[in-house]
Parts: structure tokens; C-alpha cells; sequence
């Protein structure tokens, strides 16, 4: 929970600011994100893995766009 809670916080953070320090802010919550991910698995914990993943989609979009 508290890789995905620092997920959202970093990809807030990173719209935020923008430039290439908000880039390099939706690149740590990337990686928050996918860490989340080893312990949210989708037999074990399907709500928090499917918002895991759809935060990690949204971040992976905003990186493109920005």
C-alpha cells in the first residue's frame, strides 16, 4: 500500500511541476507502482491490483504526453 500510496503522490507531483523534473517524478512512481505490484497480485488482492494497474496506466500516459 505504501508503494502505491508514494505511486500517486510522485505522479501528482510530477503533472504538478512538469518539465523534466515532473518527468523524472512519473518515472519514480513508474517504479512505485510496479513495486506495488509484487505484493498486489490479481488472485490475491484484485481491487488494489486493478487500481495499481490502472494508475500505472495513467502514469505511463502522462509520461507520453509529457
Amino acid at each position: 500500500m505504501t508503494q502505491s500510496n508514494r505511486g500517486n503522490a510522485l505522479a501528482n507531483l510530477g503533472l504538478q511541476v512538469g518539465g523534466q523534473d515532473g518527468l523524472d517524478s512519473l518515472k519514480k512512481a513508474l517504479k512505485a507502482y510496479e513495486a506495488a505490484l509484487k505484493a498486489y497480485t490479481q488472485d490475491t488482492f484484485s481491487g488494489e491490483w486493478a487500481m495499481t494497474q490502472n494508475n500505472l496506466g495513467g502514469a505511463y500516459q502522462n509520461r507520453i504526453l509529457g
